[in-house]
């Protein structure tokens, strides 16, 4: 935690209103503390955190936080919960965190109780416990601390700890955002988006981003920036979306890295500059966003923005696909498939073509189809071919469409002809330009009746 935040919470520790004091009274707290005043020597080792009217010392701010929370003063049992779970002056230690929080804790001190909490949720230092954390931010939650009843908003919205329970999420949600909680906002303007306990209203979810997005926070930030990105709830507007993006990203938020490298990709509010799309695409990259890996991949593969590098792209690719990404197990598919960028490998492409297909990757689908039928990277197997051709045709992919058409038309591999289902499938393909299901058709209908053969004709 950084000093600032650290700092702010021992203000709300202390209820101390200015973040000066007189030299007097530095003394007079030190002279309190020296005696044995517990909130005298939380106090002092505020000051001495913060370095005001004295030398920054850390060490003898932590001397003073634990005088005091050795004394059962329940701020300074906090404060060292803080302590050991920041690593703040000490090594980080979870389970003293742990510790220390609950001693607050079980004495009501909210801010303790959502901290404990959020260590059960997590499993840092205890045991991983969902029903637990809820019973802490719960407790939390009902004195009046926002984020713990944002806490709970998440716990009912997804059913960690409780019952999945959107009324009850929504309520808690409410709670938390009257009191100004900026990820309260942001997740009541995701329930509206994704119509969850209320009706669909992405007007109202773009006034909720904003209320968040105006407080500095990087995820409504980037949600509203998608809202003006797709017109939904707003007026579309790539300028606008470009500006929350932007602002989100400034911050590190990689979704909005992602976002902004996307429209400097395709000139969208901004005028196209791979460059810029490289950069932004390999800051989220670097967080591990697989939309930008894959991303990434393509700009190297290419050369756009950055000198051709296919074993590069490759890198990229990998990641975004051990990480699940269809597009990005598609295109690793496809360089083991060409031999771009490593050696040919027909079974890796079948592999990475195979989890890809599963995703529902319609390029996937027919160029796993064909190794099925060509036999490459394992058996033939013409039924299965079929399936995946099948699959990618009918999600509208030309390709698919066509490569389906030649498999009935042909009558091989296991594979019955089937004139009816070859010139379907020949004809959707030609619907979309495709030339060589224009001409295939062609020859079809021209084998035809003379009604098809006037259409062999007009093609």
């Amino acid at each position: 935690m950084n000093k600032s935040i650290f700092a702010l919470l021992l203000v709300g520790m202390l209820t101390i209103s200015s973040p000066t004091w007189s030299a007097s009274s530095f003394n007079d707290v030190q002279q309190r503390a020296e005696s044995g005043d517990a909130k005298a020597q939380l106090e002092l080792g505020y000051r001495y955190f913060q370095g005001n009217e004295t030398a920054r010392d850390v060490e003898k701010a932590l001397r003073w936080f634990q005088r005091a929370a050795q004394q059962g003063y329940t701020p300074a049992e906090y404060v060292m919960g803080l302590r050991y779970a920041n690593g703040e002056g000490v090594a980080q230690d979870y389970a003293q965190a742990a510790q220390w929080y609950r001693k607050a804790a079980v004495k009501g001190l909210p801010q303790a109780q959502q901290n404990l909490a959020v260590l059960y949720r997590k499993g840092h230092g205890v045991a991983a416990d969902s029903h637990e954390a809820v019973m802490w931010h719960r407790k939390a939650a009902e004195q009046g601390l926002a984020n713990a009843q944002c806490s709970m908003g998440y716990a009912y919205l997804e059913g960690d700890g409780v019952a999945q329970n959107y009324a009850l999420a929504l309520a808690w949600y409410r709670k938390s955002a009257e009191q100004g909680n900026a990820e309260a906002y942001n997740q009541l303007g995701v329930m509206y988006v994704q119509g969850l306990g209320v009706e669909k209203d992405p007007a109202v979810a773009a006034q909720l981003y904003r209320k968040a997005a105006e407080k500095g926070y990087d995820v409504a930030q980037s949600n509203l920036g998608s809202l003006y990105y797709k017109g939904s709830g707003v007026e579309k507007d790539y300028g606008l979306a470009k500006h929350w993006y932007l602002k989100s990203a400034e911050q590190g938020f990689a979704a909005a890295q992602t976002s902004l490298a996307s429209l400097y990709y395709h000139g969208e509010g901004v005028e196209q500059d791979y460059v810029q799309a490289r950069e932004w695409y390999r800051k989220a990259a670097e967080q591990g966003d697989a939309t930008a890996q894959e991303s990434l991949g393509i700009l190297y593969e290419r050369g756009l923005g950055v000198e051709k590098n296919l074993q590069q792209a490759v890198a990229w690719y990998r990641l975004a696909a051990a990480q699940g990404d269809a597009r990005g197990q598609m295109n690793l598919g496809t360089m083991y498939l060409d031999g771009s960028g490593v050696e040919q490998d027909y079974v890796l492409a079948r592999k990475w073509f195979g989890k890809a297909a599963e995703q529902g990757n319609s390029v996937a689908q027919h160029r796993l189809g064909y190794l099925y039928e060509k036999g490459l990277g394992g058996e033939k197997d013409g039924p299965q071919a079929l399936a995946w051709y099948q699959k990618s045709a009918e999600q509208g992919n030309a390709i698919g469409q066509f490569r389906l058409a030649e498999l009935y038309s042909s009558g091989s591999e296991g594979v019955k002809y089937n004139r009816e289902q070859a010139i379907i499938w020949y004809n959707k393909a030609a619907e979309q330009g495709d030339l060589h299901a224009q001409v295939n058709l062609g020859a079809l209908y021209g084998h035809g009746t003379k009604e098809e053969q006037r259409k062999a004709v007009a093609l």
